[in-house]
C-alpha cells in the first residue's frame, strides 16, 4: 500500500468516527458501572443498604423478587438482560441513533454520543417523554425521572464525565447531578453478586473506586462515609462567566 492510500484509508477512519460517535462506547464498555451506592454495601458489609434504594425488595426475601417466568424467589442478577442500577450500552446499527443505553432503568434509551471536552461527552436522547403512568411505576421501583415526564420536546441531553472509576451523570443544564456510577471488573462483579447472595463480603476480592487524581472517598477504619459529589460547579462556556467555582450538591434518587 502505497503512502497515498494509507493517507486515504486514514482520513476514512476519522470520517467515519466523526459521523458515528467517539471513544465514549469504548470507555462505557471497557468497564462495568454500578450506582455508586454499592460502594456503602461494601464498606458496610450489609446487602440490606440495597433496600434503601431499590424499596422494591425486603430484608425477608433477601435482597430477591418474584418472577413469574421463573415462578421462584430469585436473585435480580440472575435473569439475562435485567439490570438494576447497572450501565449497559448496545450498538444495534450505524444510524445517527443507532445506540442504546440503560441506565439502571427499564427501558432505557436510543442515543448519540458527542464528546464536548476531555472525559466530558454528550448523550442526546432520541426520545425521552414519559407518562405519568409510566414516572409513578418507576418513582416506585426507586427511579425518579421528573426530567423525562417534564419534557416538553423528545430529544434530550445527558452529560457523561468520567473521572478515573467514576462516571457522573448530568442532566441537561449541564449542572445537576442525576446519579453516580462506579467501576468493576468482571471478578468484581462477581464476587459482589456472591456478597449479596450470602450476605458475606471477601475484602480482598473488590477494590474500592478511584478518581483520576488517585484520591479515594473510602479509607480503612473509618465509618461508612457520605458518597462524595462531584468536586466542582460544570460549566459548558469557557473561560466560565461565573468567576469562581461552586460546590455541587449531589442528588439522590
Amino acid at each position: 500500500m502505497n503512502k497515498k492510500m494509507v493517507l486515504m484509508a486514514a482520513l476514512l477512519v476519522n470520517v467515519v468516527a466523526a459521523v458515528f460517535g467517539t471513544d465514549f462506547e469504548e470507555r462505557i464498555t471497557e468497564k462495568i458501572w454500578y450506582r455508586d451506592y454499592f460502594n456503602e454495601v461494601i464498606y458496610g458489609q450489609d446487602r440490606n443498604i440495597i433496600i434503601e434504594y431499590q424499596p422494591h425488595f425486603t430484608k425477608e426475601e433477601n435482597i430477591n423478587f418474584y418472577d413469574d417466568a421463573y415462578a421462584d424467589m430469585i436473585f435480580w442478577f440472575d435473569v439475562p438482560g435485567r439490570y438494576r442500577d447497572r450501565i449497559s450500552w448496545n450498538r444495534f446499527d450505524d444510524s445517527e441513533y443507532g445506540s442504546y443505553i440503560n441506565i439502571g432503568i427499564v427501558p432505557g434509551f436510543s442515543c448519540k454520543a458527542k464528546k464536548v471536552a476531555p472525559d466530558l461527552y454528550e448523550l442526546e436522547l432520541e426520545d425521552v417523554r414519559i407518562s405519568q403512568e409510566k414516572y409513578e411505576f418507576l418513582l416506585k421501583y426507586g427511579y425518579d425521572l421528573k426530567f423525562a415526564l417534564d419534557a416538553t420536546e423528545p430529544e434530550y441531553s445527558l452529560y457523561f464525565r468520567f473521572d478515573g472509576e467514576y462516571l457522573y451523570i448530568y442532566l441537561e443544564d449541564g449542572k445537576t447531578l442525576y446519579a453516580t456510577y462506579c467501576a468493576y471488573d468482571e471478578s468484581e462483579e462477581e464476587a459482589l453478586h456472591e456478597a449479596i447472595r450470602t450476605n458475606e463480603f471477601d475484602m480482598t476480592k473488590i477494590t474500592f473506586p478511584y478518581h483520576a487524581d488517585g484520591t479515594c472517598d473510602y479509607e480503612s477504619g473509618c465509618s461508612v462515609p457520605a458518597p462524595q459529589p462531584a468536586k466542582t460547579f460544570f460549566c459548558f462556556q469557557s473561560p466560565c462567566p461565573h468567576g469562581i467555582i461552586k460546590p455541587l450538591r449531589r442528588r439522590i434518587w
